[in-house]
């Protein structure tokens, strides 16, 4: 929870969190990006 509401996570396109789900290379890549761009 606290990942999406720092905006790391963001969810599906159709706006749906689903933990549980299967994750894109691409959207695995979008988290770490977004992961190291927050600490900075």
């Amino acid at each position: 929870m606290a990942l999406y509401c720092s905006g790391i996570v963001n969810g599906k396109s159709n706006g749906v969190f689903d933990p549980q789900g299967k994750a894109t290379r691409a959207e695995i890549a979008a988290i770490i990006h977004r992961f190291l761009e927050y600490g900075k």
